[in-house]
């Protein structure tokens, strides 16, 4: 099973994710959601990610972009220091987790606990909430 995952949207929940992760003192992953690669990019949510870590530099975040069947992007956000979930034959996924590998980041597969911060109109609030049942051992995915 994989680590607790929060997906964002944009720099606010991130943030939100990272200052809840902070405070738990909690590893989280902060996933995007699965529009954001296309929409934004790999720099962007780097970009992203690194505010959030600099806004908490306590936090065990992790930067996730969810590239879709996008090969292509999940090489581009190697090189801006994500790691990266992606939906492609295994041939594909071998050659990337080679790539991978060679730049110090992940291919993720496994899933935990999961929060979608979608809709959400207090993502702080939603983050805290969500970490607590974590804390509590009642955490369930949330979509």
């Amino acid at each position: 099973m994989g680590r607790p995952t929060i997906i964002v949207q944009n720099r606010i929940e991130a943030c939100a994710a990272a200052a809840a992760a902070s405070a738990a003192q909690l590893r989280l992953d902060i996933r995007s959601a699965a529009w954001v690669a296309d929409a934004y990019g790999p720099m962007v949510f780097a970009a992203m990610m690194e505010a959030a870590r600099r806004a908490y530099p306590d936090a065990e975040v992790r930067g996730i972009l969810d590239c879709g069947d996008s090969a292509g992007m999940a090489m581009a956000a190697f090189r801006h220091g994500l790691d990266v979930r992606v939906a492609v034959a295994d041939p594909v996924r071998t050659k990337l987790r080679q790539m991978a590998e060679r730049s110090g980041r992940e291919v993720v597969t496994g899933e935990g606990p999961l929060l979608d911060l979608r809709g959400e109109p207090d993502p702080v609030a939603a983050c805290s909430r969500w970490v607590a049942t974590l804390a509590s051992g009642r955490a369930q995915h949330r979509r």
